[in-house]
C-alpha cells in the first residue's frame, strides 16, 4: 500500500518512466497522495498498471497531475506509452476500483484501460479527468473485454474526445456523469459502445456525441 505520498517527476529533463509502476504481484493501493510531473517526451505516466497476471488495482483520495507522454498519441492510437493513469494487463484480469480521483492536466491521455493483452473490469466514481491533449477516458478493447463504468464522474477540458470506447468488446457505462467542453464528448467506435443509464449530462461540447445504448435504472 502506498498511503500519504507526494511523488514528484519534476524537472522534466530528470522524469523517471512513472511515478508509480506496477508490473507483479496481486493488489496495487495507493490513497491519500499526489503523484506529478512525469512528463517523459516517449513514456511519461502517473500510475502505469502493468501486471503480469492477474491483479487488482485500488486508487482512493488522490490527485495525478501533469503526467503523460509529450510524444501525444494520434487519434486511435491505444498503444500511446504516456497518460495519467494506464491500466494494461499483460495477461489475466485486472480489476480497477478509482474513488474519489483526480486526474488532471497531461499531454496525452487522461486514463486508458487497455485490453490488448488482458481482461478489464474498472469502476470510476466521485472522480475528475481534465484537461489532458488526448481523451479523457478511453476504453480499447479487441480480443479481450473491457468493461468501465462511471458513476458521478466528471470530464471535461479534454482536446480529443470526453469518453472512448473503441474496439470490440470495449464498453463505458455511464451513470450521473458530466461530460462537458470536450472536442467530442462520448463516441462508440470499431464495436465499441457507450451505454447511458440516462441521467447524464453530456452537453456544451464541441460535438456532443451520443450514447450508443440506454437502458433504465432499476
Amino acid at each position: 500500500m502506498l498511503r500519504g505520498l507526494s511523488i514528484d517527476g519534476n524537472p522534466p529533463s530528470a522524469n523517471s518512466l512513472a511515478g508509480v509502476r506496477f508490473l507483479s504481484g496481486g493488489e496495487l493501493i495507493v490513497e491519500r497522495s499526489d503523484i506529478g510531473g512525469f512528463a517523459n517526451a516517449t513514456n511519461g505516466s502517473g500510475i502505469n498498471f502493468n501486471p503480469s497476471t492477474s491483479a487488482k488495482l485500488v486508487v482512493r483520495d488522490t490527485t495525478i497531475h501533469n503526467n503523460g507522454s509529450t510524444l501525444a498519441a494520434a487519434p486511435g492510437d491505444a498503444q500511446a506509452s504516456g497518460g495519467g493513469i494506464m491500466i494494461r494487463p499483460q495477461s489475466g484480469r485486472a480489476d480497477v476500483v478509482l474513488d474519489n480521483v483526480r486526474v488532471v492536466n497531461g499531454p496525452n491521455f487522461g486514463i486508458i484501460a487497455d485490453g490488448s493483452g488482458g481482461t478489464i473490469q474498472a469502476s470510476i466514481r466521485n472522480s475528475v479527468v481534465s484537461g489532458f491533449t488526448g481523451n479523457g477516458i478511453w476504453a480499447f478493447g479487441g480480443t479481450n473485454a473491457v468493461n468501465v463504468t462511471l458513476d458521478n464522474v466528471s470530464v471535461s477540458g479534454n482536446k480529443q474526445i470526453g469518453l472512448l470506447a473503441q474496439g470490440a468488446n470495449a464498453q463505458i457505462r455511464t451513470s450521473d456523469s458530466t461530460i462537458t467542453g470536450n472536442a467530442t464528448g462520448m463516441q462508440g467506435s470499431g464495436g465499441g459502445a457507450i451505454v447511458s443509464f440516462g441521467d447524464n449530462r453530456n452537453y456544451g461540447n464541441v460535438v456532443n456525441g451520443a450514447p450508443n445504448s440506454s437502458v433504465p435504472k432499476q
